[in-house]
């Protein structure tokens, strides 16, 4: 008798260590995606987002259960979505200001590995491809899809160390930044919010930008770029402006104006440019090597660029493309 009720015992423990050791279905059927409280960074936060493994962002999770997302989704700064816990599996939908997103992920060990679907909703998803640089017997360009206009057109400008007028300024450039068009092939827009490009190398090699480079948002008539500025050249005490105006890059793109009416036009103004020229001029050239031919080439031309776009009462800049 003894013997059974020690055997019958023994299974009842057995089976109550069995029923605890799987917590992990039964006890997480309780569990709120507030049970998850808490900031996750660093090591200590795994984002993929459309495929592409993101670093340097922050996720944090309310006792409420929210989540919020700083900085990952292109256009919006912070994007909270609300979660739903199913066995321990977080998973949420939300609305953007460029479109929806979708989460889903887990918590395990304090790390939060978490997956981030965005879609985006702009006239701009898809492939373009440049308008065709083309000339003629003569070497007279017929077709460019670099474009510039400045005025006052007969306002006479230094540029390159010589006089020229601000029209044969304009040509100039369409001339040059054309041809080195030529090698661009295509620019795609992901719904996702990443842009690639596809390109002809300096070796003649047919390439594609790494998604995850570079994002993009669009607002109203306006294009917001946005690069990958860990893989930039920072130094922290030095460059203090630069770093600056990377870290609002990095957070609200870089802005660029545009019109689909006729296929693709993307531009910029003088007010666009300048700060940034003057950025590039004052602080990243003087960091890079003099022997450079093209550093020689940017320290002379910057200045005369500068002052030209000062001076200049429009001066606008930009491509067309095509699907």
């Amino acid at each position: 008798m003894k013997k059974r009720l020690f055997y019958l015992f023994a299974l009842i423990a057995s089976m109550t260590i069995v029923s605890c050791g799987s917590d992990n279905k039964d006890d997480k059927k309780d569990e709120t995606a507030g049970d998850y409280a808490g900031t996750y960074t660093g090591n200590n936060l795994d984002l993929n987002v459309g495929g592409v493994s993101m670093s340097d962002y922050s996720a944090s999770i309310s006792s409420a259960g929210v989540l919020t997302l700083t900085n990952v989704v292109p256009g919006d700064a912070t994007m909270n979505v609300t979660l739903a816990c199913t066995n321990g599996v977080l998973t949420g939908t939300g609305t953007a200001s460029t479109g929806s997103v979708s989460v889903q992920g887990k918590v395990e060990d304090s790390k939060l590995t978490m997956t981030v679907d965005i879609t985006m909703s702009n006239s701009l998803i898809g492939t373009w491809s440049p308008m065709p640089f083309t000339s003629d017997s003569d070497g007279n360009i017929t077709s460019n899809p670099i474009y510039v206009t400045a005025t006052p057109e007969d306002a006479t400008v230094t540029f390159i160390g010589q006089q020229m007028s601000m029209s044969m300024m304009s040509g100039f450039i369409e001339a040059v930044v054309g041809a080195y068009a030529q090698q661009l092939l295509s620019v795609t827009f992901e719904a996702d919010g990443f842009l690639t490009a596809s390109y002809i190398s300096m070796g003649g090699e047919i390439k594609t930008t790494d998604k995850g480079l570079v994002r993009y948002y669009v607002k109203g008539s306006m294009i917001y770029i946005i690069p990958n500025v860990s893989a930039m050249m920072t130094r922290a005490t030095s460059i203090d402006d630069l770093l600056g105006m990377l870290n609002e890059i990095t957070v609200n793109g870089l802005p660029l104006m545009f019109d689909t009416t006729s296929g693709l036009k993307v531009w910029v103004t003088k007010d666009m440019m300048l700060p940034y020229v003057k950025i590039i001029d004052e602080t990243l050239l003087p960091m890079l090597p003099e022997e450079n031919e093209l550093v020689v080439m940017l320290k002379t031309v910057l200045p005369e660029f500068i002052t030209i776009l000062e001076t200049a009462t429009q001066f606008d800049m930009g491509i067309e493309l095509k699907k």
